[in-house]
Order: C-alpha cells, then structure tokens, then sequence
C-alpha cells in the first residue's frame, strides 16, 4: 500500500510540476476531405523535436491525430499519386521525400507541393502558422486553429484553394500527367504547379514575378514565395486541424 501511495504522489508531482512550468504539447489533427488518397509527410527543423510518424496514408474521409511537442518548428505537407513497384519501392509524382517509403524519416519534399508551415512554443508565445507555395501547389489546404487563447495572436483561419486546371497559370509552370509519363500525350490535366520563383531554395529574384503576383492573387492568405513576408499567423496555446481539400472547395481531379 505505501508503494502505491508512494507512486501516486510521485506522478501528482510530476503533473503539478508539468503545470507550473507551463509547458504543454499541441495535437494536429489532419483530415482528407479529398475524394482521393492523400499520403501526408512531416518534416521536423534542425534542431526542433522530432515527431512521428513522418508520413502515413489517408484515405478520403480519413483523419489523424499527431500529437507535438513544445517548441516544435517543421513543416508538413501532402503527397498525390503514390504507390509501390513490384520491388516495393514508394513514390509520389507529387510531394516525393526521396525515401523510397511511406515513413519520410528526414526527408524534403521533392516540389510541387503547397506546404504548411509551424513554429511552436512552449506556451510563452503565439505559435506562428503559414501555408507556403514556394515550394509550388499541388492540394487545397487550410488551417484552423483549435483552443486558442483570446488576446494572444489573431488565431486566424488560413487557406489556399487554387484550381490548377485554370486557363490563368502559364503552361510552363504546370505539372500534368503526360509531362510525368503517366498518362497518354494529350492528357492535359494538370497535377501541380511549380513554384513561381524557383522554390523554397530562394533560387532567382521574383520580388515582381507576375507568376508570383498570380499565386498571391489566388491565395493573398498564403506565402506566395521566399521573398513574401507579409503572410501568416499566429495563436498562443492552441491546437490545429489541418484539412486538405477543406469543405465547400471541392476537388477539381481524381487523383486516384
């Protein structure tokens, strides 16, 4: 009896502990509201916790709940035309990480691929929260803060839904099925749209990129390109639903 009682004040000190020091943990939770699979990855910073999984399958309909630790930084985002060879090797045509499997474990995507990106804390500042399109964009995403404590941040829905199929993106900055070896040569139906600036490595000076100002004018709440500071939000002691293919923006393909 003295050893369980022993053990109880332990664990009640602990939490109390945990209490007082403020520090707490966030939950994604992550829906596909996309009437195809989406294979979701996660990338943590240098430096930052590590969290897992790094990448799963989602199913339409289907969510996950991720839990993360304080102070996490990274970035997470979803791959589209995923599957294995008969050696059981894992690819993406969009959103690849290079690792061969679904797991990423470390790995970057390969663009096109709209990312969202995160900045935690342990409770002694608003988390910051962007959806970036310097990698390019290949899902409709949004983002919706969960429990955010009033005065602390503006705890803003942010998204970006684009119709990739749009007459308005120049055809060198789309990705379609016959550019990829996938589909037949006159299969125009784009998967993706390339980063208006050379993706998220700042490669070349888009300040007045027009295919920069074109992502903007589609998603003004997004990151339109490494050199866009005026994006992106934040909320203190919150948790966040991630949607892709958020509701009332249907999906414009079958992504299979």
């Amino acid at each position: 009896m003295a050893f369980t009682t022993t053990t109880l004040l332990i664990s009640l000190l602990l939490l109390l502990l945990q209490f007082l020091s403020g520090t707490h943990s966030a939950t994604f939770t992550i829906t596909n509201n996309c009437n195809y699979n989406v294979w979701p990855a996660i990338l943590s910073n240098s430096g930052s916790p590590l969290i897992t999984p790094t990448g799963f399958a989602l199913g339409p309909t289907d969510s996950e709940a991720i839990p993360v630790p304080p102070n996490w930084s990274g970035r997470l985002w979803g791959r589209t035309h995923c599957a294995a060879d008969i050696n059981g090797k894992f690819t993406c045509l969009t959103g690849d990480c290079g690792t061969s499997s679904v797991e990423c474990g470390g790995g970057n995507l390969s663009p096109p691929a709209t990312t969202v990106e995160f900045a935690l804390t342990d409770g002694a500042g608003p988390a910051k929260y962007l959806i970036s399109l310097a990698d390019g964009y290949n899902l409709p995403l949004m983002v919706v803060p969960q429990g955010g404590a009033a005065g602390t941040g503006n705890c803003g829905t942010v998204g970006c839904v684009m119709d990739s199929n749009s007459e308005y993106f120049p055809k060198e900055l789309r990705v379609t099925s016959s550019s990829t070896g996938t589909g037949n040569g006159n299969d125009t139906t784009t998967l993706a749209i390339k980063s208006a600036c050379g993706g998220a490595s700042g490669a070349g000076n888009c300040n007045s990129n027009s295919n920069s100002e074109l992502f903007k004018k589609w998603c003004p709440q997004a990151q339109a390109s490494v050199y866009d500071k005026s994006s992106g939000s934040t909320c203190q002691s919150s948790d966040f639903v991630i949607h892709f293919c958020p509701s009332g923006f249907p999906a414009t393909r079958n992504n299979g």
